[in-house]
């Protein structure tokens, strides 16, 4: 949970320290926080000059004015849940003195991971972390990515259709199924205030959620294949391997492997080559409190 101070330009209840008005004067005005989505506090300063009270009518269970009444100037704590619903919501939070009113919007984002242009949905899983629910399809500045028939090899390379076992270099393939990338490509991968899961990431999910729980919290597995020693395309509609951390003292890399049976999904620690191509998620840093 994410603490921050600030002060909210509104008219009505609530005002700029550096304003002193009769709030029964003032015509109530309209303002908004807007969330991140992974929750946290905000406090700013309710002036009034009598009674106020604040009611909340909330779309996210769990949002909380402290105090939610006072007199005069005081100083408010808003405490934002995450929003893990996989939907943008609304609140708003109604601030009454005698017959003004200030209704603040609360703007409930999808919690993402930004990276350039795109943006990357994440759910708190089993595990208590954040977890990005797509691929990553985002290269970085100077990366190319491999041609499509494997003339060329960057260690990047586009996913594969299913249907015709060729490369999908269209855009609606590449926001469902991500590139897949060479362990020497995922360096700095996941941007500031992300990483790629460590094994240990891995197994303690693994732990805590089966694929059915993992499928129900939307994060998204699938049986996309990857890229087999850089040359050409394997287990399609059978088997995804997912990066790990990097050792650099290894020359195979770990992965979190799922694999398509007869009797189900299923979920479980493995390896990848030097020169093969998998899939990434990133996981959100832990604050240091």
């Amino acid at each position: 949970m994410i603490m921050r101070k600030i002060q909210i330009a509104l008219l009505g209840c609530l005002l700029l320290a550096s304003c002193k008005v009769d709030v029964d004067s003032i015509v109530p005005y309209f303002s908004k926080i807007q969330d991140d989505g992974f929750g946290s506090q905000i406090s700013f300063d309710v002036y009034a000059s009598g009674t106020w009270s604040c009611v909340t009518v909330s779309e996210i269970k769990g949002l909380t004015v402290t105090p939610s009444t006072g007199n005069g100037q005081t100083m408010v704590t808003v405490t934002i849940p995450e929003n893990n619903t996989g939907a943008g919501l609304l609140s708003y939070l109604n601030f009454t003195c005698g017959s003004a009113k200030t209704p603040v919007a609360v703007f409930h984002e999808i919690p993402s991971m930004n990276l350039g242009n795109r943006s990357y949905p994440a759910r708190k899983l089993g595990d208590g972390n954040w977890w990005t629910c797509t691929n990553m399809g985002s290269i970085a500045a100077g990366k190319n990515v491999s041609a499509a028939d494997f003339s060329t090899n960057t260690g990047i390379w586009y996913p594969c259709k299913p249907d015709t076992g060729e490369a999908d270099n269209t855009k609606a393939g590449i926001e469902a199924k991500g590139y897949l990338y060479s362990p020497a490509e995922l360096a700095g991968l996941c941007p500031e205030g992300w990483h790629l899961p460590t094994t240990d990431e891995w197994e303690t999910l693994l732990a805590k959620s089966g694929y059915d729980a993992l499928k129900e919290a939307g994060f998204n597995l699938a049986a996309i294949g990857y890229v087999t020693e850089g040359t050409a395309y394997a287990g399609l509609g059978q088997i995804t391997k997912y990066a790990c951390s990097i050792d650099d003292a290894s020359s195979t890399q770990n992965a979190m492997i799922l694999t398509e049976k007869e009797s189900g999904t299923v979920l479980s620690m493995g390896f990848y080559g030097s020169k093969d191509g998998v899939s990434v998620r990133c996981v959100k840093d832990t604050p240091v409190e």
